[in-house]
């Protein structure tokens, strides 16, 4: 519980390290991967677990989870240099998006579903449609590792956070980067829109969170902390940010 600092609960069942975490929207599903190379599906209220997604498992550790936005889907990212998406009602595989050259770090879907971006450790992003799994689009201009990215509402835009020290702002359609965030003296571990989406937090391994215009790419606030800055999260009215 953030107020008071009490663990709350604690989730049971992975034999191995967890290395990723991401709630559903309405907050009753986490869904966990690890290096096991399975991911599981969770009851938060009663702290079963509801899904093993494991028959069609992953050859290799699973790097990172992200839920569609209508809950129905799951895609995991994998050390395996794939990406499977899922059916959260069967727990069976829908798809698996295969291309990759190298481990997935990052993952985002669009807003309706119908494109997932990945991040990956050899500084590209990948576009792909999640109907067809044909890829899209590849973005390139990151020097090292994508660690974090975050699709804008329209889907026009998506930033993306890097182990190069910056975050893009790239328009989709064309491939261009309208937008480089320069200022972080190490890894952009995080990035998210505001609700109004003419700005953008992102979050470091400098022990800082910074505020971005999104238009003009100028810092407004830098945030200092006294830790890394794993995630930041804008509140619904873009009045709070949570790190």
């Amino acid at each position: 519980h953030v107020a008071s600092g009490k663990i709350v609960a604690q989730l049971r069942g992975h034999e191995d390290l967890v290395k990723s975490a991401s709630w559903d929207r309405d907050g009753k599903r986490l869904a966990t991967g690890s290096v096991g190379n399975t991911a599981q599906i969770w009851d938060v209220a009663s702290g079963k677990m509801v899904v093993q997604l494991r028959v069609h498992g992953h050859g290799g550790f699973v790097e990172r989870v992200s839920w569609d936005k209508d809950g129905k889907r799951l895609a995991t990212g994998s050390s395996d240099k794939t990406v499977r998406i899922w059916d959260v009602a069967s727990g069976g595989m829908v798809s698996e998006l295969r291309g990759h050259d190298r481990s997935v770090t990052s993952m985002s879907w669009d807003e309706d579903g119908k494109r997932l971006a990945t991040g990956l450790s050899d500084t590209t992003v990948w576009i792909w449609d999640t109907g067809s799994g044909a890829v899209m689009a590849q973005l390139r201009g990151h020097t090292n590792s994508v660690k974090s990215m975050s699709w804008d509402r329209d889907g026009k835009r998506l930033a993306t956070g890097s182990d190069d020290k910056t975050t893009r702002i790239w328009d989709v359609a064309s491939g261009a980067v309208v937008a480089e965030l320069r200022g972080h003296s190490k890894s952009v571990n995080s990035v998210s829109w505001n609700r109004d989406e003419n700005r953008i937090a992102t979050g470091s391994d400098d022990n800082t969170a910074r505020v971005w215009d999104s238009e003009t790419g100028r810092c407004l606030a830098v945030l200092m902390l006294d830790a890394p800055v794993w995630c930041v999260d804008w509140s619904p009215d873009g009045d709070w940010l949570a790190l």
